[in-house]
């Protein structure tokens, strides 16, 4: 469907096909509720809080949290090798 016949069956007052939709800068037609997570704040833009804002950060701490985790494992077991190399005197000059 292109854009002018999508633009002429909204000005009719028939929504737009389930799955789609509307345009960017458009809100929904009265009676059709607005995708999860993207209902309009006072100001039209899209609200931060709630459990939407919620469900973003979360992934986030625990992406931060394993790669803190990565960094921990990595620099320890560095640490444990460079005690065991020089207990082996492989550091040693003679």
């Amino acid at each position: 469907m292109s854009d002018a016949e999508r633009q002429a069956e909204e000005q009719a007052g028939n929504p737009p096909p389930a799955g789609q939709e509307p345009p960017a800068g458009q809100e929904p037609p009265a009676g059709q509720e607005p995708p999860a997570g993207q209902e309009p704040a006072e100001d039209g833009q899209p609200a931060e809080d709630g459990p939407a804002a919620t469900g973003r950060r979360g992934p986030t701490w625990l992406i931060l949290g394993l790669a803190a985790a990565a960094l921990l494992v990595c620099c320890c077991s560095a640490a444990v090798g460079l005690a065991i190399a020089w207990s082996a005197g492989f550091f040693h000059s003679y």
